[in-house]
């Protein structure tokens, strides 16, 4: 689930955890669990954090794989 995570916004400059949701067919709430560990991980990185959003990019760590994830 995490490679369709990173697959996804690799082709994206940022997502939403409603659109990464969407894209990868898992609920917000199981979502959230995986996108904490990829931001912990260094992988992902929060763009913008709001009462209702959260916007997620690929961090500079995670680009150097974005050839190998398309």
């Amino acid at each position: 689930m995490k490679y369709m995570i990173l697959k996804f916004l690799s082709s994206k400059d940022v997502a939403s955890i409603r659109e990464i949701a969407k894209n990868v067919g898992m609920s917000h709430k199981n979502l959230a669990k995986y996108l904490d560990f990829l931001v912990n991980k260094g992988f992902l990185e929060v763009v913008y954090s709001g009462p209702n959003i959260k916007l997620y990019k690929l961090s500079q760590k995670a680009l150097i794989f974005k050839k190998f994830l398309k």
